[in-house]
């Protein structure tokens, strides 16, 4: 774990605006614009801390998250400003803070998921937040397991070498 710090109160409040302009800047409903972040480039670099290093512009990496795709006429459900802000700063917060890249919270957090927990958690210290949505999706215990399997894995691998 690692202590949440400028560098992760910076990154955090990035994700947050860059998710909450996805809502006005993009044409695309609010699941399928966090899936396109979450396999983009822009998540990598954000999961890396490379983004650090470069002034960062909303408008750019909306369009480089974006640019892969064509248009699609699929809508889909639209989160409000607030829940996207929400969402992107404790998606950040939860892969800084735990070390994890944003593929696979988004694989064990689907945004559907940590939507309908905004009202009740949204005032919540973001630490406590993290904590109750992975008591209420029983991911205190598969994280445990996996980080388990991932350390029998290197030891496996180095007794190979």
């Amino acid at each position: 774990m690692r202590e949440f710090d400028f560098i992760g109160i910076r990154l955090c409040d990035e994700q947050a605006e860059l998710f909450q302009a996805s809502l006005h800047e993009t044409w695309l409903g609010s699941p399928v614009f966090i899936r396109r972040f979450v396999y983009s480039d822009v998540a990598k670099e954000f999961d890396n801390l490379s983004v650090i290093n470069v002034p960062f512009e909303t408008s750019e990496a909306l369009e480089r998250i974006n640019a892969p795709f064509g248009k699609t006429s699929r809508k889909g459900k639209r989160y409000s400003a607030e829940t996207l802000y929400w969402m992107g700063y404790l998606y950040r917060y939860w892969c800084y803070v735990h070390e994890i890249d944003s593929i696979r919270l988004y694989k064990d957090v689907p945004p559907s998921e940590l939507a309908k927990r905004f009202e009740i958690y949204h005032t919540l210290d973001p630490e406590k937040a993290v904590s109750m949505i992975q008591e209420d999706l029983g991911l205190d215990q598969a994280n445990s397991l996996a980080h388990g399997v991932a350390i029998y894995k290197d030891i496996l691998k180095r007794s190979k070498q």
